[in-house]
């Protein structure tokens, strides 16, 4: 320390406590006010070189004057704890005392300095001593405490009674809205007319550790609309920032589940901002946020999103440059990303900020299952995912909308990606490889997957040779059970940046059935959309299962269904007719649609075409399904209908037009 009133330097004695130096002065400084400014010059550190920091600027220190203390009564401050979970009922008691009676009323005067604030971190409270707090610097003017928001910065003091050895001081720590890393409240003596301060205990340091409040189990809770005290050990209590879990440091946990909602890496708007996984880390979406196992969450019914969106709503200029981030982080097939929908990274940055928008993986090899990478793009490779130098497992997985250079969906760089039973369409490569581009002397495998829809198929450079099976690409490409047709997508998205596809299958669909079992990693027993991997015999192509049975093909139309739409049972019917005959256009001689009660009108300027030979149409049934009664349950049709002799259609009311 150099004093200022005659420019003289103190020594110190300095003190760490976690990351913060306490530094005392070793010799009395007197009790007149002074300015005082810390010097730190020559420190050596581990591997012997010296450092100096800037010198800091002039701060006052002491109290107004007093006589210099001649006597032999000493004053100490203790804790009772030394540390205390932010949210607990409990209170952390301070206790000023002195070595021996007081003779008077005595004023012990201490600073409270810290990370904890009072009033958003703690409230203090004390019991029959008057505790007082300078309004100023200088202490010229005092107030009562506790005053809410205002126990940091100036120094105050507590009385001792005459006759008396101690006063006590209690705070209360509070579960602030946002979970930090430790808090810590400092309270350090100063020295005071009536006593001196024993050297050896002059200042001590408890904390406010939020991070001590850890499940008992291996599950942290995450929920952006939880309410309670934002721990994590509950759905209840659940943290409301991914971010924030994933910095946790509790032991023992290897899951974090998160509940439907928007999750975003940052609640500022540095682009560099981006989720990291861990390894023994398994982080589940798809949850409603009462759940109490993992097989009751249903992830196309809880859409969970992690998005690159930081700054301007809905304006893409001012995203994170990657939204899931794992640079040379070593990681192991333990560190898993399960049931999330990654969109809204903008890769328009330098060096790895312009590549994998949605997921960059370099020298690490996570793994993600039941995951919609959609709606990212870069500058330069891999719109949705970019790889390097590792070996990532992808399943059950969508790549659809995102943009790049090379690789719209995927781009490999000497990595041997694992993709099985992954859909590709909508990618847009401004260059080449649309849905996936690789690079270098490795062999990536596909298998079970459908690349269709994109702005052109798979890219090889680099010696790179992918190993594909049992998969549709678009175009064509050699291998086991390849096929190049299509694939009959729900809804085919374009090729641009966008979040709007539905890449389930229509019933007819030739990827139904053709994929190989042997293929689907063992303990995978649903698709993206929560349903039953496995309906059949075989594995369909695909992230998605078309759940309707192989016996026959029946297409369903029900006015008043509220499923998913895709018309593969009643429960999941197709709401409008146009729908179905799409479909059935595509389908075998023989098929179906059966459709409940309601009023179907066709599309403006359109007309209803059932020219499928051999296929049916049957009307009647009530809403929901059941028995079949033409006359109780009402079907009509309104628009210009045409039907092929060969076509049956029955139980049907046609209010325009019926050609034949």
């Amino acid at each position: 320390l150099l004093r200022r009133s005659n420019n003289s330097l103190v020594p110190v004695t300095v003190i760490a406590i976690n990351e913060t130096l306490v530094v005392t002065p070793a010799i009395d400084l007197g009790l007149q006010k002074d300015s005082f400014r810390v010097i730190v010059r020559n420190v050596a550190d581990r591997y012997g070189n010296t450092k100096s920091r800037p010198d800091t600027s002039f701060f006052k220190l002491g109290i107004p004057a007093t006589p210099v203390y001649t006597g032999s009564n000493f004053a100490t401050v203790s804790l009772n704890k030394i540390s205390i979970a932010e949210n607990s009922t409990d209170s952390i008691a301070v206790y000023f005392k002195l070595k021996q009676k007081a003779t008077k009323v005595t004023k012990i005067y201490f600073n409270v300095t810290g990370t904890a604030l009072e009033g958003a971190d703690y409230t203090v409270s004390y019991d029959t001593v008057k505790v007082k707090k300078c309004n100023n610097s200088d202490c010229s003017n005092f107030t009562l405490l506790p005053v809410p928001n205002d126990f940091n910065g100036y120094p105050g003091y507590v009385n001792i009674d005459s006759n008396a050895t101690q006063a006590i001081l209690y705070i209360h720590p509070k579960a602030d809205a946002i979970l930090e890393s430790n808090e810590d409240i400092r309270i350090t003596l100063t020295a005071g007319g009536d006593y001196g301060l024993d050297d050896s205990i002059m200042a001590l340091t408890t904390i406010i550790d939020a991070a001590a409040v850890c499940p008992s189990g291996n599950i942290l809770y995450v929920n952006s609309n939880a309410i309670g005290n934002n721990t994590g050990v509950s759905w209840v209590n659940a943290m409301t920032s991914l971010k924030s879990a994933l910095a946790r440091a509790c032991p023992g946990i290897t899951q974090i589940w998160v509940a439907k909602g928007t999750y975003k890496p940052t609640a500022n708007t540095s682009r560099d901002s981006a989720f990291t996984m861990k390894n023994n880390l398994a982080i589940y979406g798809g949850f409603t946020g009462n759940e109490t196992l993992l097989s009751q969450r249903n992830i196309r019914s809880n859409p969970t999103i992690l998005s690159g969106d930081i700054g301007i709503a809905n304006s893409n200029t001012d995203n994170s440059y990657n939204v899931v981030r794992n640079l040379y982080n070593d990681l192991n097939s333990t560190a898993i990303l399960d049931g999330f929908i990654v969109t809204g990274g903008n890769g328009n940055g330098a060096g790895f900020g312009s590549y994998g928008a949605g997921i960059i993986n370099v020298n690490s090899t996570p793994s993600f299952f039941n995951c919609s990478i959609i709606g990212n793009s870069t500058a330069a490779y891999g719109g949705g995912m970019y790889n390097n130098g590792t070996a990532p497992t992808v399943v059950n997985s969508v790549f659809a909308g995102n943009t790049a250079d090379y690789g719209g969906g995927l781009y490999n760089e000497s990595a041997a990606t694992q993709l099985i039973n992954c859909s590709f369409s909508g990618n847009l490569a401004f260059s080449d490889g649309g849905a996936v581009s690789t690079y270098g002397a490795v062999t990536p495998v596909i298998t079970n997957s459908i690349l269709w829809g994109n702005s052109s198929g798979i890219r090889n450079a680099g010696g790179s040779a992918p190993a594909v099976t049992y998969s549709i690409v678009q175009g064509g490409y050699t291998g086991t059970g390849n096929l190049n047709v299509d694939p009959l997508f729900i809804l085919q998205p374009a090729q641009a940046l966008s979040n709007t596809a539905d890449l389930r299958l229509q019933g007819c669909s030739p990827a139904i059935n053709l994929a190989s079992n042997a293929a689907l990693p063992a303990g995978i027993t649903s698709d993206l959309a929560s349903s039953a991997r496995i309906v059949n015999t075989n594995i369909d192509m695909g992230a998605y299962e078309r759940q309707s049975p192989a016996t026959s093909v029946i297409i369903y139309v029900d006015a008043a269904a509220t499923g998913n739409n895709s018309g593969e049972n009643w429960a999941n019917a197709y709401n409008n007719l146009s729908s179905a005959i799409t479909e059935l256009n595509f389908c075998s001689p023989g098929t179906t649609i059966q459709v409940a009660t309601g009023t179907y009108t066709a599309p403006i300027n359109s007309t209803y075409n059932f020219d499928k030979l051999g296929a049916s149409i049957l009307g009647g049934f009530p809403a929901g399904g059941g028995t079949r009664n033409p006359v109780a349950n009402l079907v009509i049709l309104k628009g210009n209908v045409q039907v092929l002799q060969s076509v049956r259609m029955d139980g049907i009311r046609v209010q325009k037009q019926l050609a034949f």
